[in-house]
């Protein structure tokens, strides 16, 4: 988590697993378990670990391991086929404070690293708090998420009145 780990007046949520790029990495790996944060370097939204090596969000399928024949477009920072991209979209809810992320480096294949990111949503969310100015953000973000359990699971009846405009 970023520099705040307080957690006290947030929940888990859930957690997703995103794919990312070594990116300046001076030739070393991220180590497994090691912490990351999301930040944003001139308009690209990107993790960082803690020993400083860059991962970015993989772009298309020419990026990934044996090419592929087809790549994805992408239309802008952080849009691919139209969309905006996870690593995007989790930046945009830390930066409004509407959740918190604990990422840790679960995998590492060169040039390719997984990332466990866990979900925190505000205590307010369960007693009916609104997510402002993000609804449509947070609820693309949902649609990533998994749950451990079904006691971390936020009611299903909930979730349209937390991401209303």
């Amino acid at each position: 988590m970023s520099n705040d780990t307080s957690l006290t007046d947030h929940k888990l949520c859930g957690f997703l697993c995103a794919v990312l790029t070594v990116t300046h990495s001076d030739d070393t790996d991220p180590d497994f378990a090691q912490p990351c944060e999301v930040f944003s370097d001139g308009g690209e939204v990107r993790f960082r670990t803690q020993s400083g090596v860059i991962l970015s969000p993989v772009l298309n399928s020419s990026q990934c391991s044996g090419g592929g024949s087809k790549a994805k477009r992408t239309h802008s920072i952080g849009m691919v086929n139209g969309s905006m991209s996870v690593v995007h979209q989790l930046h945009a809810m830390v930066t409004r404070k509407c959740m918190k992320i604990d990422a840790r480096v679960v995998c590492v294949e060169a040039p390719r690293v997984v990332l466990l990111v866990d979900v925190y949503l505000p205590i307010l969310v369960w007693s009916g708090w609104q997510f402002p100015r993000s609804g449509a953000v947070a609820g693309a973000v949902f649609r990533h998420l998994r749950f451990a359990s079904s006691h971390l699971r936020i009611p299903l009846d909930c979730v349209p009145e937390i991401i209303s405009c």
